[in-house]
């Protein structure tokens, strides 16, 4: 940044900068010395455009935040068969796990998507009784509980089928983070590392026939999870 400033407001950086790390100053010179340096900085025009387009992004994801909190995301739900269709397209990113409530998989599926629903607002994490839902369990060719359905826009974009692959993991927390990294890397939750796809959205609404090839019937080799 020093490199575009003319030689006079370069100078005067410099010399601010010098000011402040000086640790023998005393408290009214560094004070003018970081004034200096910040008047020197707001002079610049595209700094002030840059820092007008960071405020906006931050407006823009409060407000997102506060919308999603109005819809109960941040929160781990159970709903019934009538509420399903409304509650998926209700938000853009919504992950639905069908459960038996005997299957001790299912059990331990909650326990890790709860506390990802707390991290996630941007997503809605919602489960649903599959035996009380027969009429998605079939459109949605599930056949191995527990199952993960995750959508984007209201459409089907990936299916988690158990923990094939995660559970190998020893502690709790290990495996809710190899959860959410695989959610993560679907699309449905936002995640910070480099490697996930940053064009998930564009690159799901490609082609039909992708979207939707995960509806397959999912092919399970673990003792773990339970047919059903």
């Amino acid at each position: 940044y020093l490199e575009s400033l003319d030689a006079p407001r370069k100078q005067r950086l410099e010399f601010a900068k010098n000011m402040h790390g000086g640790g023998s100053i005393n408290s009214e010179i560094q004070k003018q010395a970081d004034e200096e340096e910040a008047r020197i900085l707001d002079e610049d025009p595209e700094l002030d455009i840059l820092r007008q387009q960071r405020i906006e992004r931050l407006r823009k994801l409060k407000s997102q935040t506060q919308d999603n909190l109005a819809k109960g995301h941040g929160k781990y739900e159970e709903i019934v068969e009538d509420e399903f269709l409304k509650t998926v397209l209700k938000s853009k990113f919504c992950l639905c796990h069908f459960y038996h409530k005997d299957f001790d998989m299912c059990k331990l599926m909650d326990k890790h998507l709860e506390i990802l629903a707390r991290d996630h607002v941007e997503t809605k994490f919602i489960k649903i009784n599959a035996e009380k839902t027969p009429f998605f369990v079939e459109k949605l060719k599930v056949r191995t509980l527990p199952t993960v359905v995750l959508f984007m826009d209201g459409k089907s974009i990936d299916t988690l089928v158990g923990f094939d692959g995660m559970m190998n993991a020893k502690k709790d927390d290990i495996v809710t983070r190899a959860l959410e990294e695989r959610i993560g890397m679907s699309g449905c939750i936002k995640m910070e590392r480099a490697f996930y796809e940053p064009d998930f959205e564009s690159k799901a609404m490609e082609g039909e026939e992708k979207t939707f090839s995960i509806l397959s019937t999912p092919q399970n080799d673990s003792d773990d999870d339970s047919d059903w």
